[in-house]
């Protein structure tokens, strides 16, 4: 391959590279093993075969990383008329509950069930302070993660793993 600079109309050569040797380190003119270039330039063709068998770990690669990324988070059906019960209970719940301070009224949002044990995001406000929070009711007791530093680990403790992921990572639908 010849890199040619041109000035005005006077065309110059700035360098000359040999085509890079691709069947082996050996020449095909010379049978000299110690040069790393070839005296035969590739074809097109050949060029295609190398560059796709370079690439031959890219779609494993591709295959891990969309594995390893996590299905979208499945919420409740809001419009199914358990799920509206389960949340009015909630809110309700809140409203009376000394297990964790929660100021006014709260709209809460349904985020999964276990059993007797409801993972909610609930929103509460009186007008002068707020919160906005997941929470897990087992029955009547409603547990909050910690402020601060204790909020990861108390997330991860209280909340099933693909919840955990969503609450540290959330999206608009998980809000009332």
């Amino acid at each position: 391959m010849v890199r040619v600079r041109t000035i005005g109309r006077n065309p110059e050569v700035i360098a000359e590279t040999p085509p890079i040797c691709w069947r082996s380190r050996r020449c095909s003119r010379c049978g000299d093993d110690s040069h790393a270039v070839c005296c035969e330039p590739l074809e097109l063709e050949d060029q295609h075969v190398i560059w796709l068998s370079r690439l031959r770990w890219l779609v494993p690669l591709l295959l891990i990383c969309v594995s390893c990324s996590g299905a979208e988070l499945v919420l409740p059906d809001r419009t199914d008329p358990a799920v509206q019960a389960e949340e009015q209970r909630i809110a309700t719940l809140l409203q009376s509950s000394t297990d964790v301070w929660i100021p006014g009224q709260c709209k809460v949002r349904l985020l999964g069930q276990e059993g007797s044990t409801s993972y909610v995001w609930a929103r509460c406000s009186d007008g002068l302070s707020g919160a906005s929070l997941p929470l897990r009711i087992d029955d009547e007791q409603v547990s909050a993660p910690g402020d601060g530093s204790l909020y990861s680990d108390d997330v991860i403790r209280l909340f099933p793993p693909e919840l955990a992921d969503a609450i540290f990572d959330p999206d608009e639908r998980m809000f009332p």
